[in-house]
């Protein structure tokens, strides 16, 4: 696995850092030399962002290419199991809807 560079390892500390602050949409890791983008340590911190934007088939993704390049890291399998069970939950939960008479919703099991 080749080391990141301090260049590279500063711009995933901002990243961590505007995780950190729950400002999801703001941490980049465009700017981290494109041969280091696959990174186990890169695509940790880019897991955390998916998984907090909610973009659950994304996060799988990066989970899966983690397991991949590092077997031994109990923290891919972690991740890839709760991008799992996360986006099967979010395709069961019933869509709720308003009752237009009343206001007051309902459960459908069918989304429209």
């Amino acid at each position: 696995m080749k080391a990141l560079q301090p260049i590279d390892s500063l711009h995933l500390r901002a990243a961590q850092g505007w995780c950190e602050l729950r400002a999801f949409a703001e941490a980049e890791l465009d700017n981290i030399a494109a041969s280091l983008r696959t990174h186990p340590k890169v695509l940790e911190v880019r897991w955390q962002i998916y998984a907090n934007l909610e973009n659950w088939a994304g996060a799988l993704d990066i989970a899966s290419a983690i397991v991949k390049l590092v077997p031994d890291w109990p923290s891919g399998w972690i991740y890839r199991v709760g991008s799992l069970s996360t986006s099967r939950a979010v395709r069961l939960r019933p869509h709720r809807t308003a009752d237009h008479r009343d206001g007051r919703s309902f459960s459908s099991p069918c989304r429209s």
